[in-house]
């Protein structure tokens, strides 16, 4: 349970990292409304939810990496959540404009360029969540091991 309400909490931090970043918060919102042609309110509500998807989907991922080898989720998985909002904001665009700007295409274009620019927040962003989220999970084993403890010695 610590492990995903960490995600969901790492959702609006790396909100507030991509929104607030000299020069990529200008990007989001020119970029949310003209090629996503969606209310930022919209794409904003995204980001936990696909958080969460996200950091459950790749448990077993996230946990295993150690060493050198967290920087691997650490760089594919904020990848994976640019693309899978750009999939959902592409395919809503086009489904509620017949001619939108950018389309299903511009909205995808945008996430790849968008998270290459954004590399310098991505890349210490998805160390700092691999980190906090394997905390969580330790965390929460630790207070399970001790409830198991006491509650075979009571």
């Amino acid at each position: 349970m610590l492990y995903a309400v960490t995600a969901f909490a790492l959702s609006f931090v790396w909100l507030a990292a991509l929104a607030f970043a000299p020069g990529l918060g200008l990007a989001i919102q020119g970029g949310t409304e003209e090629v996503f042609s969606l209310p930022k309110e919209v794409i904003w509500a995204l980001f936990p939810i696909i958080s969460v998807f996200i950091a459950l989907t790749f448990k077993q991922w996230i946990l295993s990496c150690r060493r050198w080898k967290i920087f691997l989720p650490a760089v594919a998985l904020p990848w994976i959540g640019s693309l899978v909002i750009a999939l959902a904001c592409g395919i809503a665009a086009h489904t509620l404009r017949s001619d939108p700007n950018g389309g299903f295409f511009g909205a995808l274009w945008y996430a790849v360029l968008y998270t290459i620019f954004g590399l310098w927040i991505v890349i210490p962003m998805g160390l700092v969540s691999q980190i906090l989220l394997l905390a969580a999970d330790r965390v929460s084993r630790i207070g399970r091991t001790e409830q198991a403890v006491h509650g075979n010695t009571h």
